[in-house]
């Protein structure tokens, strides 16, 4: 018993080791999407006030927007 609690409570500590890795990953992708969303963002306020047009229907009609928009990021 002592030693089958042992175990569980290294297997614990070596989880709460993978989860802080996991969470940093994590962590380093949202800082990395957020300049992207915000651009995004803009994007769409810059399309929704000029053309009344809401979210694109393909990636071909996304790649001529962004093609088109003028740069405002």
């Amino acid at each position: 018993m002592q030693t089958e609690r042992a175990g569980c409570i290294s297997q614990i500590k070596s989880l709460k080791g993978d989860n802080r890795q996991f969470q940093s990953i994590v962590d380093e992708k949202i800082k990395e999407i957020e300049p992207l969303q915000q651009a995004l963002g803009k994007l769409r306020t810059a399309n929704n006030a000029g053309r009344g047009v809401g979210l694109c229907s393909s990636e071909e009609e996304l790649n001529n927007l962004v093609c088109l928009s003028p740069s405002s990021f």
